[in-house]
């Protein structure tokens, strides 16, 4: 084990309940529980990649942005639609005539 150095912790009631309930949930001390929800929160390891290239403030959501981009394909899928449901009546209507 590595140099640790011992703290106290004051917690709410509910706090420590729920904290006691996922030690022995997960068969684990509830020292290695705080020690690992610290190792995940705070000294997370930065992102990397394409999320990390943008520092900068948003101009818009990326619904909005998405939404631009959206239209001529919604304007495809409503006709490959309106085809579908045509192909899928003529064939209902072929059926109803055999029978």
């Amino acid at each position: 084990m590595t140099d640790m150095e011992k703290i106290q912790v004051y917690l709410r009631k509910e706090e420590l309940a729920a904290l006691r309930k996922a030690a022995a949930r997960s068969k684990r001390s509830i020292a290695d529980l705080v020690r690992d929800a610290i190792r995940k929160v705070v000294l997370k390891p930065q992102a990397g990649g394409p999320v990390a290239l943008w520092d900068g403030k948003l101009r818009r959501s990326s619904v909005e942005h998405d939404s631009v981009h959206d239209e001529p394909r919604c304007a495809k899928v409503r006709q490959s639609s309106s085809i579908a449901a045509a192909a899928i009546l003529a064939k209902r209507t072929q059926r109803a005539k055999v029978e």
